[in-house]
Protein backbone atom coordinates (compact mmCIF):
# COMPACT_ATOMS: atom_id res chain seq x y z
CA UNK A 1 0.00 0.00 0.00
CA UNK A 2 1.20 3.49 -1.01
CA UNK A 3 1.51 6.40 1.34
CA UNK A 4 -1.56 7.93 2.43
CA UNK A 5 -1.96 11.82 2.29
CA UNK A 6 -3.74 13.72 5.55
CA UNK A 7 -3.41 16.78 3.85
CA UNK A 8 -5.52 17.04 0.81
CA UNK A 9 -5.69 20.23 -1.18
CA UNK A 10 -8.30 21.77 -2.70
CA UNK A 11 -6.55 24.37 -4.71
CA UNK A 12 -3.33 22.26 -6.50
CA UNK A 13 -0.19 23.21 -5.17
CA UNK A 14 0.54 23.68 -9.25
CA UNK A 15 -1.82 26.39 -9.48
CA UNK A 16 -0.53 28.34 -6.17
CA UNK A 17 3.21 28.35 -7.15
CA UNK A 18 1.79 30.11 -10.63
CA UNK A 19 1.08 32.73 -7.98
CA UNK A 20 4.40 32.36 -6.09
CA UNK A 21 7.41 33.94 -5.50
CA UNK A 22 9.52 30.92 -5.82
CA UNK A 23 7.39 28.50 -6.47
CA UNK A 24 7.64 27.39 -2.43
CA UNK A 25 6.20 30.84 -1.35
CA UNK A 26 3.31 32.75 -1.48
CA UNK A 27 1.81 35.88 -0.22
CA UNK A 28 -1.40 35.19 1.30
CA UNK A 29 -4.16 37.56 3.02
CA UNK A 30 -6.50 36.09 5.93
CA UNK A 31 -10.21 37.77 5.19
CA UNK A 32 -11.31 37.16 9.08
CA UNK A 33 -8.49 39.12 10.66
CA UNK A 34 -7.01 40.97 7.82
CA UNK A 35 -3.33 39.39 8.70
CA UNK A 36 -1.29 39.09 6.03
CA UNK A 37 2.03 36.45 5.30
CA UNK A 38 4.15 37.80 2.69
CA UNK A 39 6.14 34.52 2.58
CA UNK A 40 3.54 31.66 3.30
CA UNK A 41 4.42 28.41 2.33
CA UNK A 42 2.21 26.62 -0.47
CA UNK A 43 2.69 23.56 0.58
CA UNK A 44 0.53 24.72 3.91
CA UNK A 45 -2.37 26.61 1.79
CA UNK A 46 -5.97 25.84 0.81
CA UNK A 47 -5.84 22.03 2.21
CA UNK A 48 -7.72 19.93 4.82
CA UNK A 49 -7.20 16.75 6.77
CA UNK A 50 -9.49 14.57 4.72
CA UNK A 51 -11.11 16.76 2.70
CA UNK A 52 -11.96 13.82 0.13
CA UNK A 53 -11.64 10.60 1.66
CA UNK A 54 -9.30 8.42 3.77
CA UNK A 55 -7.93 5.81 1.31
CA UNK A 56 -6.79 8.67 -1.09
CA UNK A 57 -8.60 7.23 -3.94
CA UNK A 58 -10.28 10.61 -5.32
CA UNK A 59 -6.64 12.48 -4.06
CA UNK A 60 -5.09 10.47 -6.48
CA UNK A 61 -6.97 11.01 -9.52
CA UNK A 62 -6.72 14.86 -8.97
CA UNK A 63 -2.92 14.05 -8.65
CA UNK A 64 -3.21 12.44 -12.07
CA UNK A 65 -4.94 15.48 -13.73
CA UNK A 66 -3.30 17.97 -12.33
CA UNK A 67 -0.45 17.55 -14.14
CA UNK A 68 -2.20 18.04 -17.05
CA UNK A 69 -3.95 21.11 -16.42
CA UNK A 70 -0.27 22.19 -15.31
CA UNK A 71 1.00 22.00 -18.61
CA UNK A 72 -1.94 23.11 -20.49
CA UNK A 73 -2.14 26.31 -18.59
CA UNK A 74 1.77 26.66 -18.89
CA UNK A 75 1.28 26.34 -22.81
CA UNK A 76 -1.38 28.51 -23.19
CA UNK A 77 0.31 31.53 -21.05
CA UNK A 78 3.77 31.09 -23.07
CA UNK A 79 1.71 32.41 -26.73
CA UNK A 80 -2.09 33.27 -25.21
CA UNK A 81 -2.88 35.36 -28.41
CA UNK A 82 -1.86 31.96 -30.52
CA UNK A 83 -4.89 30.06 -31.57
CA UNK A 84 -5.68 27.49 -29.28
CA UNK A 85 -6.28 23.52 -30.05
CA UNK A 86 -9.47 21.76 -29.49
CA UNK A 87 -7.50 19.83 -26.93
CA UNK A 88 -6.38 22.95 -25.41
CA UNK A 89 -9.73 24.70 -24.78
CA UNK A 90 -11.26 21.20 -23.68
CA UNK A 91 -8.43 21.17 -21.09
CA UNK A 92 -8.86 24.54 -20.02
CA UNK A 93 -12.95 24.02 -19.58
CA UNK A 94 -12.07 20.76 -17.65
CA UNK A 95 -9.64 22.53 -15.57
CA UNK A 96 -11.94 25.24 -14.80
CA UNK A 97 -15.11 22.84 -13.85
CA UNK A 98 -13.23 20.37 -11.36
CA UNK A 99 -11.90 23.80 -9.78
CA UNK A 100 -15.31 24.78 -9.57
CA UNK A 101 -16.43 21.84 -7.80
CA UNK A 102 -13.61 20.19 -5.55
CA UNK A 103 -13.77 23.02 -2.60
CA UNK A 104 -15.41 23.93 0.92
CA UNK A 105 -17.62 26.44 -0.64
CA UNK A 106 -18.83 23.65 -2.73
CA UNK A 107 -19.15 21.21 -0.31
CA UNK A 108 -21.01 23.98 2.16
CA UNK A 109 -23.49 24.05 -1.05
CA UNK A 110 -24.11 20.63 -1.30
CA UNK A 111 -24.66 20.33 2.77
CA UNK A 112 -27.08 23.67 3.00
CA UNK A 113 -29.19 21.49 -0.05
CA UNK A 114 -29.11 18.58 2.05
CA UNK A 115 -29.98 20.05 5.83
CA UNK A 116 -32.69 22.25 3.66
CA UNK A 117 -34.07 18.66 2.26
CA UNK A 118 -34.05 16.66 6.00
CA UNK A 119 -35.91 19.39 7.73
CA UNK A 120 -38.85 19.56 4.79
CA UNK A 121 -39.02 16.03 5.56
CA UNK A 122 -38.65 16.23 9.41
CA UNK A 123 -41.31 19.15 9.40
CA UNK A 124 -43.95 17.37 7.83
CA UNK A 125 -43.09 14.14 9.50
CA UNK A 126 -46.01 11.76 11.18
CA UNK A 127 -44.19 11.74 14.60
CA UNK A 128 -44.47 15.23 16.55
CA UNK A 129 -41.46 14.51 18.67
CA UNK A 130 -39.26 14.58 15.66
CA UNK A 131 -41.28 17.95 14.27
CA UNK A 132 -40.34 19.66 17.78
CA UNK A 133 -36.59 18.81 17.70
CA UNK A 134 -36.18 19.42 13.88
CA UNK A 135 -34.64 22.47 14.49
CA UNK A 136 -31.93 21.63 16.77
CA UNK A 137 -30.63 18.71 14.50
CA UNK A 138 -28.38 19.66 11.16
CA UNK A 139 -27.95 17.02 8.67
CA UNK A 140 -24.68 16.81 6.37
CA UNK A 141 -22.56 14.85 4.62
CA UNK A 142 -19.42 13.74 5.87
CA UNK A 143 -18.01 13.50 2.34
CA UNK A 144 -20.09 15.81 0.51
CA UNK A 145 -17.26 17.16 -2.44
CA UNK A 146 -18.06 13.39 -3.83
CA UNK A 147 -21.56 14.98 -4.15
CA UNK A 148 -20.66 18.12 -5.91
CA UNK A 149 -18.01 15.79 -7.93
CA UNK A 150 -20.85 13.53 -9.16
CA UNK A 151 -22.22 16.53 -11.06
CA UNK A 152 -19.53 16.68 -12.89
CA UNK A 153 -19.22 12.85 -13.80
CA UNK A 154 -23.29 13.49 -14.80
CA UNK A 155 -23.16 16.48 -16.43
CA UNK A 156 -19.34 16.89 -17.88
CA UNK A 157 -20.29 19.91 -20.03
CA UNK A 158 -22.20 21.68 -17.86
CA UNK A 159 -21.17 24.64 -18.64
CA UNK A 160 -19.90 24.13 -22.33
CA UNK A 161 -22.22 26.25 -23.76
CA UNK A 162 -20.90 29.26 -22.82
CA UNK A 163 -18.71 30.79 -25.19
CA UNK A 164 -15.11 31.98 -23.92
CA UNK A 165 -12.02 34.80 -24.42
CA UNK A 166 -8.52 34.63 -22.69
CA UNK A 167 -7.78 37.85 -20.86
CA UNK A 168 -4.42 38.89 -21.07
CA UNK A 169 -3.52 41.43 -18.37
CA UNK A 170 -1.11 43.76 -19.86
CA UNK A 171 -1.34 46.16 -17.32
CA UNK A 172 0.75 47.30 -14.01
CA UNK A 173 -1.70 45.37 -12.19
CA UNK A 174 -1.29 41.57 -12.16
CA UNK A 175 -4.41 39.31 -11.22
CA UNK A 176 -5.07 37.82 -7.39
CA UNK A 177 -6.47 34.96 -7.03
CA UNK A 178 -7.77 32.77 -4.10
CA UNK A 179 -9.04 29.87 -1.81
CA UNK A 180 -12.25 29.42 -4.19
CA UNK A 181 -10.45 30.66 -7.58
CA UNK A 182 -13.63 30.65 -10.27
CA UNK A 183 -15.63 33.11 -9.87
CA UNK A 184 -19.42 33.48 -10.44
CA UNK A 185 -21.30 36.71 -11.44
CA UNK A 186 -24.20 37.61 -13.44
CA UNK A 187 -24.37 41.35 -15.02
CA UNK A 188 -27.25 40.64 -16.49
CA UNK A 189 -29.09 39.68 -13.38
CA UNK A 190 -27.36 42.28 -11.68
CA UNK A 191 -28.86 45.07 -14.06
CA UNK A 192 -32.20 43.93 -13.43
CA UNK A 193 -31.89 44.22 -9.70
CA UNK A 194 -32.32 40.35 -9.15
CA UNK A 195 -28.92 38.95 -7.21
CA UNK A 196 -29.83 34.71 -8.24
CA UNK A 197 -26.98 33.41 -10.03
CA UNK A 198 -27.64 30.08 -11.02
CA UNK A 199 -25.39 27.61 -13.16
CA UNK A 200 -28.64 27.38 -15.59
CA UNK A 201 -29.60 31.04 -15.38
CA UNK A 202 -29.59 33.12 -18.23
CA UNK A 203 -26.34 35.77 -18.51
CA UNK A 204 -23.90 33.60 -16.29
CA UNK A 205 -20.38 34.75 -16.45
CA UNK A 206 -17.72 33.01 -15.22
CA UNK A 207 -13.92 33.93 -14.32
CA UNK A 208 -11.00 32.07 -13.70
CA UNK A 209 -7.69 33.73 -13.00
CA UNK A 210 -4.72 31.62 -14.53
CA UNK A 211 -1.34 33.51 -13.72
CA UNK A 212 -0.76 37.16 -12.69
CA UNK A 213 -1.11 38.35 -16.45
CA UNK A 214 -3.58 36.03 -17.48
CA UNK A 215 -7.29 35.03 -17.18
CA UNK A 216 -9.98 32.70 -18.67
CA UNK A 217 -13.83 34.59 -19.21
CA UNK A 218 -16.82 31.85 -19.85
CA UNK A 219 -20.16 33.94 -20.91
CA UNK A 220 -23.60 33.51 -21.99
CA UNK A 221 -23.17 34.40 -25.57
CA UNK A 222 -27.14 34.82 -25.73
CA UNK A 223 -26.71 37.67 -23.57
CA UNK A 224 -23.64 39.03 -23.75
CA UNK A 225 -20.60 40.70 -26.66
CA UNK A 226 -17.40 39.99 -25.14
CA UNK A 227 -14.45 41.38 -27.43
CA UNK A 228 -14.07 40.85 -31.43
CA UNK A 229 -15.80 37.65 -32.45
CA UNK A 230 -12.57 36.86 -34.78
CA UNK A 231 -10.32 36.92 -31.50
CA UNK A 232 -10.20 34.29 -28.35
CA UNK A 233 -8.51 36.80 -26.76
CA UNK A 234 -9.01 40.11 -24.86
CA UNK A 235 -6.15 42.81 -23.82
CA UNK A 236 -8.03 43.81 -20.61
CA UNK A 237 -7.71 47.44 -18.88
CA UNK A 238 -6.87 48.35 -15.51
CA UNK A 239 -9.75 49.35 -14.60
CA UNK A 240 -10.84 45.95 -15.85
CA UNK A 241 -8.16 44.29 -13.66
CA UNK A 242 -9.66 46.27 -10.35
CA UNK A 243 -12.90 44.87 -11.07
CA UNK A 244 -11.83 41.35 -11.64
CA UNK A 245 -9.77 41.05 -8.41
CA UNK A 246 -12.27 42.79 -5.97
CA UNK A 247 -14.53 39.60 -7.39
CA UNK A 248 -11.53 37.56 -6.75
CA UNK A 249 -11.79 38.91 -3.03
CA UNK A 250 -15.64 38.91 -3.06
CA UNK A 251 -15.49 34.97 -3.97
CA UNK A 252 -12.98 34.20 -1.51
CA UNK A 253 -13.90 31.66 1.52
CA UNK A 254 -10.79 32.66 4.13
CA UNK A 255 -8.07 33.57 2.19
CA UNK A 256 -6.90 35.65 -0.66
CA UNK A 257 -2.84 34.73 -2.40
CA UNK A 258 -0.83 37.15 -4.45
CA UNK A 259 2.74 37.53 -5.70
CA UNK A 260 4.22 40.05 -3.07
CA UNK A 261 7.15 40.68 -5.31
CA UNK A 262 4.43 42.62 -8.32
CA UNK A 263 1.70 43.62 -6.39
CA UNK A 264 2.13 45.81 -2.44
CA UNK A 265 0.53 44.67 0.57
CA UNK A 266 -1.66 47.77 0.57
CA UNK A 267 -3.25 47.26 -2.44
CA UNK A 268 -4.04 43.77 -1.55
CA UNK A 269 -5.86 45.25 2.03
CA UNK A 270 -7.84 48.00 -0.74
CA UNK A 271 -9.09 45.01 -2.60
CA UNK A 272 -10.27 43.12 0.69
CA UNK A 273 -11.67 46.05 1.87
CA UNK A 274 -13.42 46.85 -0.66
CA UNK A 275 -14.92 43.69 -1.46
CA UNK A 276 -15.87 43.21 2.35
CA UNK A 277 -18.40 45.89 2.08
CA UNK A 278 -20.08 43.58 -0.59
CA UNK A 279 -20.32 40.09 1.00
CA UNK A 280 -23.26 39.39 2.77
CA UNK A 281 -24.89 35.68 2.93
CA UNK A 282 -24.50 33.97 -0.19
CA UNK A 283 -27.11 31.27 -0.59
CA UNK A 284 -30.68 30.32 1.11
CA UNK A 285 -33.20 27.28 0.20
CA UNK A 286 -36.68 27.56 -1.35
CA UNK A 287 -39.39 24.85 -0.90
CA UNK A 288 -40.88 24.83 -4.67
CA UNK A 289 -44.19 22.49 -4.79
CA UNK A 290 -45.33 20.15 -7.14
CA UNK A 291 -48.54 18.31 -5.88
CA UNK A 292 -50.72 18.87 -2.85
CA UNK A 293 -48.77 16.77 -0.97
CA UNK A 294 -45.27 17.06 -2.68
CA UNK A 295 -42.27 19.49 -3.30
CA UNK A 296 -38.51 19.70 -3.47
CA UNK A 297 -35.88 22.10 -2.46
CA UNK A 298 -33.52 24.18 -4.25
CA UNK A 299 -30.46 26.15 -3.38
CA UNK A 300 -30.41 30.03 -4.38
CA UNK A 301 -26.86 31.37 -5.25
CA UNK A 302 -27.28 34.65 -3.74
CA UNK A 303 -24.66 36.73 -5.97
CA UNK A 304 -22.97 39.25 -3.94
CA UNK A 305 -23.23 42.16 -5.85
CA UNK A 306 -20.97 44.18 -6.55
CA UNK A 307 -21.41 46.32 -9.73
CA UNK A 308 -19.48 44.76 -11.98
CA UNK A 309 -18.14 46.57 -15.32
CA UNK A 310 -15.88 45.71 -17.70
CA UNK A 311 -15.57 47.50 -20.96
CA UNK A 312 -14.66 44.38 -22.53
CA UNK A 313 -18.07 43.14 -22.04
CA UNK A 314 -21.63 44.53 -23.51
CA UNK A 315 -25.17 43.26 -23.24
CA UNK A 316 -26.97 42.15 -26.57
CA UNK A 317 -29.35 43.80 -27.51
CA UNK A 318 -31.30 41.18 -27.82
CA UNK A 319 -30.74 40.34 -24.46
CA UNK A 320 -33.64 43.00 -23.50
CA UNK A 321 -36.23 40.66 -24.24
CA UNK A 322 -34.77 37.84 -22.30
CA UNK A 323 -34.98 36.66 -18.74
CA UNK A 324 -32.92 35.75 -16.31
CA UNK A 325 -34.94 32.65 -15.91
CA UNK A 326 -34.77 31.54 -19.41
CA UNK A 327 -32.55 28.23 -19.02
CA UNK A 328 -29.66 28.00 -21.05
CA UNK A 329 -29.45 24.32 -20.76
CA UNK A 330 -32.69 23.07 -21.74
CA UNK A 331 -30.90 20.75 -24.85
CA UNK A 332 -27.53 19.91 -22.89
CA UNK A 333 -29.62 18.67 -19.85
CA UNK A 334 -32.82 17.01 -21.19
CA UNK A 335 -35.52 20.17 -20.62
CA UNK A 336 -34.48 20.39 -16.94
CA UNK A 337 -36.90 22.65 -15.64
CA UNK A 338 -34.71 23.43 -12.22
CA UNK A 339 -32.41 26.63 -12.87
CA UNK A 340 -29.87 25.76 -10.15
CA UNK A 341 -29.45 22.52 -11.54
CA UNK A 342 -25.61 21.80 -10.82
CA UNK A 343 -25.49 24.04 -7.73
Amino acid sequence: MGSVTKNQHYVPQSYLRCFSVDNSFIGTFLIEDSRSFEKAPIKGQAKKEWFYDRNNEVENSFSEIEGRFLKNRQSIAEDPKAKLSRDQWEILYQDMIVQLMRTPNMANKVNSIIDAEAHRIWKHDSNPTIKELADAFTAKMPNAIIDAMYVVCKHPYILLDLKWRLLINNTNLPFITSDNPVCLYNQFAENRHNNLCGLALSGLQVFYPLTPQLGVFYFDGDIYKCGSAKRHFVEISPEDVIHLNTLIALNATANIFYNPQIIDLKTIQNIATTAKKYRKSTYRDAEIPIAQNSSYVIMQHIMPLCNLKLSFTKELDKARIASTMDYRRNVLLGNDNDPYTGF
